[in-house]
């Protein structure tokens, strides 16, 4: 990345109406990701496929990468990384990257804190990439079959995506709380009484 792209990223005094000001389209995006919030150190990581190898490549420099990779999965274990990345790069065909590249643009954006988290982020990917490979799939059939089969999947994986977030923000400690009180007593003179009694004198139960 550039030293001016550098700026963009760390200026904490612009403003979306600032950025229709900037000379070229990249520096627009990182501009407005920037005003929404949405940046981090660096931009997502991006990798081509090496055909000759079957390996992830990158053109940034190698400590760049890492940590990039890093602010991706939310680890320091680059071992677990490229499992990660290997998973979400295998969703798509072997020739072809900008797939994978697209899903750990959703991790970047995700912001895992750790290797937990990293988990159910790439589960959520790889999900809903087969949900919409799916609907893909139903759109372009004319076989009643097929398409009723295909929906009946999508459905499934969306809610698994749905159970999914739901999971992670429980994690996180975003869940909503529930707490359902029932059965109050307050006899004359004395204390609210929760739950389950027992009357010992009369022998009755207030339940």
């Amino acid at each position: 990345m550039n030293r001016r792209k550098k700026q963009l990223y760390q200026d904490k005094n612009l403003t979306l109406r600032s950025v229709s000001g900037l000379k070229t389209i990249g520096e627009r995006r990182i501009a407005a990701l920037n005003c929404l919030g949405k940046c981090h150190d660096f931009p997502p990581p991006k990798f081509e496929i090496d055909s000759t190898c079957n390996k992830l490549k990158s053109k940034d420099p190698q400590m760049e990468v890492w940590l990039k990779l890093v602010e991706s999965f939310g680890s320091g274990y680059m071992d677990f990384i490229m499992l990660q990345a290997n998973h979400l790069f295998g969703m798509f065909p072997k020739d072809s990257s900008s797939g994978g590249n697209g899903l750990l643009a959703f991790m970047h954006g995700l912001a895992p804190k750790d290797e937990v988290e990293s988990l159910l982020g790439t589960q959520m990917a790889a999900v809903h990439q087969l949900a919409m490979t799916c609907l893909h799939r139903a759109a372009t059939s004319t076989n009643a079959e097929i398409i009723d089969s295909a929906v009946n999947q999508s459905s499934k994986l969306s809610r698994t995506f749905a159970l999914q977030v739901e999971a992670l923000n429980r994690y996180r400690g975003k869940g909503q709380q529930k707490v359902t009180v029932e059965h109050v007593t307050v006899n004359s003179g004395g204390q609210a009484i929760v739950g389950n009694v027992v009357d010992k004198g009369g022998g009755n139960e207030k339940k």
